[in-house]
C-alpha cells in the first residue's frame, strides 16, 4: 500500500522530540478475529456468482477500442467489501507470488471497502479461494480462508471513487474540474510515462513533477472524477487519489 502521512519526510530527523511513558495496548487477547455467521454453501455461491459477473464486464472491456497511443492494460481493479460490523482480512487480499497488491482501503461507517490491483489472468485466484472454502477444511477442521472468505460481502470492479483515501465530503463532484494528488503503483519512469499516455487519452493534464516513495511516485494532476472513471478499462498505475490544499505548497510537503 502506499506510504501513508507519517512517513512522508524520511529524510528528516528530529532529536529530543519524545518522552517515555506507559503503554497498555488496547488490543486484549490473541484470539482469532470475529467472523460474521454465515450459511458457508450460500454465501460461496454468492461470491462466485460476483467473480463470474467481473469476468463477464471484463470481457466487454476487452472487446471495446482502446484510445490512439494507449497500450493495453496489465491488469484490472477489484473492490472488496466487508459485510456491516466487520473488518476485511486485508493480508490475504494480497499475493506477492501473483502479482496481486492492495492498494487502498478505506473506512466508511461500520464497514471496510479495500482496491486491490489484479493481474490479468489473476481472478482465479480468488475463484479458487472461494471454491476452497467451499468444498475443503484445514487441519483444524475449519473452511479453508475462512477468515478471508467470510469478511468479504462483496465482490466487485473499482470505480474511480475506490481509489479515493481522503474524507468522502472531500470528494469533488463528477464534472468538477479539479486538481488530483496522485498515487502510482511504481516509482520508475516507466511508470510515470505510462499514466502521462493513459491521461493524456482522457484530456488529463498532469504537472512535470513529482516525488517518488518506496514503490510509489506521487504527482499532479487537474482533471475532473469522471475522466478518471472513463479511463478505468484501461488505466493500470493508479494507487490512489486523494485531495490537493494548495497547489503551490505541494511538493513542500
Amino acid at each position: 500500500m502506499a506510504a501513508r502521512k507519517a512517513d512522508r519526510r524520511s529524510h528528516i530527523i528530529a532529536k529530543g522530540t519524545s518522552e517515555a511513558e506507559p503503554f497498555t495496548s488496547p488490543v486484549h487477547g490473541g484470539g482469532a478475529a470475529r467472523l460474521p455467521s454465515v450459511n458457508r454453501a450460500r454465501h460461496g455461491s454468492a461470491l462466485r456468482e460476483q467473480l463470474e459477473r467481473v469476468r463477464a464486464e471484463l470481457d466487454a472491456r476487452g472487446a471495446a477500442p482502446r484510445p490512439v497511443g494507449v497500450e493495453a492494460p496489465n491488469g484490472f481493479y477489484l473492490e472488496f467489501e466487508s459485510p456491516p460490523g466487520f473488518t476485511l482480512k486485508l493480508e490475504s487480499l494480497e499475493s506477492s507470488r501473483t502479482g496481486i497488491e492492495l492498494i487502498a482501503v478505506r473506512a466508511e461507517h461500520d464497514q471496510t471497502t479495500a482496491t486491490v490491483f489484479v493481474p490479468h489472468g489473476q481472478i482465479e485466484h480468488f475463484v479458487k479461494r472461494v471454491e476452497e472454502y467451499v468444498g475443503e477444511v484445514s487441519k483444524k477442521g475449519r473452511p479453508k480462508h475462512q477468515a478471508l472468505i467470510a469478511s468479504i460481502a462483496n465482490i466487485r470492479l473499482a470505480v474511480a471513487t475506490s481509489f479515493w483515501t481522503d474524507d468522502l465530503d472531500l470528494l469533488p463532484a463528477a464534472t468538477t474540474l479539479a486538481w488530483w494528488e496522485v498515487w502510482l503503483r511504481g516509482n520508475d519512469d516507466e511508470t510515470l510515462t505510462r499514466f502521462r499516455n493513459q491521461a493524456k487519452a482522457m484530456k488529463i493534464v498532469v504537472g512535470d513533477r513529482r516525488q517518488t516513495f518506496p514503490e510509489r511516485t506521487v504527482v499532479l494532476a487537474q482533471g475532473r472524477l469522471a475522466e478518471f472513471a472513463a479511463s478505468l478499462p484501461f488505466l493500470d498505475t493508479l494507487a490512489e487519489l486523494r485531495r490537493v490544499d494548495k497547489v503551490g505548497s505541494f511538493f513542500s510537503r
